[in-house]
């Protein structure tokens, strides 16, 4: 039950932030980054394609680790399950 909600709070967050993307506060991006770390927290194929975006793109990489830092426990745990 959890792990649906967190799959469709994490679908809402994404879906939101494409529609805010395009204004000129970065809020959809902040949303879609959310949404895709809630759907990370369960979902083994996004795992697996974060980890390969970390391994490809040095900056995400080193910029996923200084927000996990700074971030609630929980999303500093699902960084930590994407490290490549």
């Amino acid at each position: 039950m959890l792990r649906l909600l967190f799959d469709l709070l994490g679908l809402l967050f994404i879906g939101v932030g494409i529609i805010l993307f395009p204004t000129p506060l970065p809020l959809g991006m902040i949303l879609i980054s959310i949404g895709v770390l809630l759907l990370a927290a369960n979902e083994e194929i996004v795992q697996k394609e974060i980890r390969k975006q970390r391994r490809t793109h040095p900056r995400f990489d080193s910029l996923l680790r200084k927000l996990s830092k700074h971030s609630p426990r929980f999303l500093g745990e699902i960084v930590k399950k994407t490290d490549p």
